[in-house]
């Protein structure tokens, strides 16, 4: 929603001729968006497949750790 929010308040830059503007023209800070917005599924995805992971492990190395 962050993202579509921000896509909409860009506004494109003036073109001098009536010709259809290039992606990265039009939008010149849009692509730093998508990429945030990349990075952050995939961060997400990460500690989704860490929690999956690495996490039980650990809980069970810990849970066979001799008590003193």
């Amino acid at each position: 929603m962050l993202t579509i929010w921000i896509w909409n308040h860009i506004p494109p830059r003036k073109n001098p001729d009536n010709k259809q503007p290039h992606f990265a023209n039009r939008h010149p800070r849009a692509t730093p968006a998508i990429k945030s917005a990349i990075l952050l599924a995939g961060f997400f995805l990460l500690t989704i497949l860490g929690s999956m992971t690495i996490f039980p492990y650990l809980g069970q190395m810990i849970y066979k750790m001799p008590t003193f």
